[in-house]
């Protein structure tokens, strides 16, 4: 074999391999970017005596939704509950529940590409925030008496709670959980999921693929709305076993924009609703959450 032959067998063999990175780079976007379907828990209400209106609406692009309506006693103000990636408004039922008995209207609401509403590609909160925008109007139709809304979210819903409420003055508190600074980060650790030890390495890869895939400007990340929030107040949540999060959180808490009329909290806890919680942890966790929306939005 010639040395030109071998370089040219060598130069084949590289594109080969490259190819099939960037093929397995792309399916693993893409799996990201479309996960399984969390299992329906069949909850039934009439057995619960607990009101509750199915209802459908729209996001601000036209995206069908599908939620859960349980009105509150009247005065109060409403919230919306916005579950995580991969998960559906099942999962958001016991805090929304708790919520109810303080009196709270409560809207739960599948996302798109989630539970019950129209399919459509997650973008872990960039687009889901015109999600959000839709139920918070589905709220004002729905609560036409009310002067401000609360907003709860979790990962992907609380990065879409973030982008939302710099569009809407209405939304005066946000409890928001295991909240990323940007979506790339909670893309790039789904992306490496089981592969820790390249995501340093490789952290461009997932990055710039999702960027191809998706479009999203530079300002649809919470690290740059969250400065955008004057008068509101705000509530993190960060798991104690998950101290990039954790760290994370706390530089975006410092970045709440720091007025007479505003505030920033991050609490720390074992773990939270992002990962599982049970008896007395969950208690103490909707006791917290139920207890900062009551202070905020009936003073």
């Amino acid at each position: 074999m010639t040395p030109r032959s071998r370089i040219v067998r060598t130069l084949f063999a590289l594109a080969v391999v490259l190819a099939i990175v960037a093929t397995a780079a792309v399916w693993r976007v893409h799996r990201a970017t479309n996960p399984p379907l969390a299992d329906s828990s069949g909850i039934d209400f009439a057995s619960m005596k607990i009101p509750v209106e199915e209802i459908e609406f729209r996001a601000t692009d036209g995206v069908s939704l599908r939620g859960w309506w349980i009105p509150g006693e009247p005065g109060n103000a409403p919230l919306v509950l916005c579950h995580d990636r991969a998960e559906r408004k099942d999962r958001l039922i016991n805090l929304a529940l708790e919520l109810h008995r303080e009196g709270f209207p409560v809207l739960l609401f599948d996302f798109r590409g989630h539970g019950e509403s129209q399919a459509a590609t997650s973008t872990f909160g960039i687009h889901e925030k015109r999600d959000v925008l839709g139920a918070i109007d589905a709220v004002e139709r729905l609560a036409p008496q009310a002067r401000d809304i609360g907003i709860f979210g979790v990962g992907m819903g609380a990065q879409a709670a973030v982008l939302a409420a710099g569009d809407r003055s209405t939304v005066r508190v946000l409890v928001l959980d295991r909240l990323d600074r940007e979506p790339e980060v909670a893309m790039q650790q789904t992306f490496f999921s089981g592969w820790e030890f390249a995501s340093d390495r490789l952290a461009f890869l997932p990055r710039r693929i999702f960027g191809l895939m998706h479009d999203g400007s530079a300002q649809e990340r919470a690290e740059n709305r969250i400065d955008q929030l004057p008068g509101r107040s705000v509530l993190m949540l960060a798991p104690a076993n998950d101290p990039r999060l954790t760290e994370e959180m706390k530089s975006l808490v410092r970045r709440i924009p720091d007025d007479v009329e505003s505030d920033g909290n991050l609490v720390v806890l074992p773990t939270t609703l992002g990962n599982q919680l049970y008896g007395d942890q969950l208690d103490r966790y909707h006791e917290r959450v139920s207890t900062f929306f009551r202070e905020r939005l009936r003073g």
